[in-house]
């Protein structure tokens, strides 16, 4: 209905050395029984560009095939036979030589490898052409890439992960999508940005290029290097925010009941179009992904004052972690994002 063609994922239990459901030959049937009729009933779908067998399975590290490698190989086989009209690739953590050559060892029908990587992604060409040099072109795609992950990310002391503005996750998505382009010799697919839509992962902005009826500023720079355009896009301008002149790597701690300013800082003095909004909210590992529509509601309403890109704040009575998020909303429908932690400590 939307013109959209899908790689789709063909969900299978990773592999676990320790906890190996790939001995027991009854779940081995059964999953290649569920895989076939999988396969048989979208095979014939308009959308289906490519099948996707297992999401980060852990391929194993060896140089002996094992019933996980076994069965992973009959898959492969049933999908070519059921439908010899769609490629078959998997999906792995980062590029990694050794698994990467594992993988083409034991799997050579596979058809592609895809590559779920963030920040490691500066070093795909050097592993892929050391993998080509001794088994041949392979053909591969990015199938995440985006910003520094809450996994890579700078952590305050107290173990919460410092999100970067969506600024510089609009600079980091651009520099990788050219590392993941520049190299033209090799036999790259394409690449996918995660995520394209909604999604809670330690903070609801984290990986969202959605808000509302708002388009992040970061699908200003995909669009333009979707449509290789060497035009830089006009964004926002929002570089960073500030706790009482601190910033989020500098470990914020606050007493309870303090009266505190935020300030966003920006690249452009001319920001009297902008439309600012403010939010804090406490515990946010704890919300869960379905929750995310409705997170507006559990923020804490401690705001005194507003006044230009400043707000003014009464930190909370509980003790304990924190996030103060500012939203800045263009008058062309788009938005920058920025937040910083703190922690109230009584008796600080």
């Amino acid at each position: 209905a939307n013109n959209l063609a899908v790689i789709v994922d063909i969900p299978i239990p990773p592999y676990n050395k320790k906890y190996n459901l790939y001995l027991n030959k009854d779940h081995n049937k059964l999953l290649k029984h569920k895989v076939k009729k999988f396969v048989q009933k979208y095979k014939d779908h308009p959308s289906v560009l490519m099948w996707n067998l297992g999401n980060e399975l852990l391929y194993p590290i060896t140089f002996k095939k094992n019933t996980f490698i076994n069965t992973f190989n009959e898959l492969i086989g049933i999908i070519h036979c059921e439908d010899p009209n769609h490629p078959v690739s998997t999906a792995v953590i980062n590029v990694g030589r050794k698994q990467m050559a594992s993988i083409w060892f034991h799997s050579p029908k596979l058809d592609a490898i895809a590559f779920n990587t963030f920040g490691p992604i500066k070093v795909i060409h050097k592993h892929i052409n050391f993998i080509s040099f001794i088994f041949g072109e392979k053909p591969y795609y990015v199938s995440e890439f985006g910003p520094d992950g809450p996994w890579e990310s700078r952590k305050t002391a107290w173990r919460t992960p410092i999100e970067h503005t969506s600024k510089k996750k609009a600079e980091q998505i651009e520099t990788r999508y050219q590392i993941i382009s520049g190299n033209d010799d090799r036999p790259l697919l394409g690449s996918l940005i995660f995520i394209w839509g909604s999604k809670f992962e330690t903070t609801h902005t984290w990986f969202s290029l959605f808000k509302e009826d708002y388009k992040a500023e970061t699908i200003k720079v995909l669009e333009n290097l979707w449509k290789n355009s060497s035009a830089k896009p006009d964004l926002i301008g929002l570089d960073y925010m500030l706790l009482d002149n601190k910033g989020a790597a500098d470990n914020i701690v606050f007493a309870p009941n303090e009266l505190k300013n935020a300030e966003l800082i920006f690249a452009d003095t001319e920001t009297d179009s902008l439309k600012i909004a403010w939010e804090i909210y406490s515990g946010l590992l704890n919300i869960a992904e379905e929750e995310i529509k409705s997170i507006s509601d559990k923020s804490i309403d401690s705001f005194v004052d507003f006044e230009n890109h400043k707000a003014t704040f009464i930190t909370p009575s509980v003790e304990g972690p924190y996030r103060i998020f500012a939203y800045v909303y263009d008058k062309d429908g788009y938005f920058a994002t920025t937040n910083t932690p703190f922690y109230v400590l009584k008796n600080k």
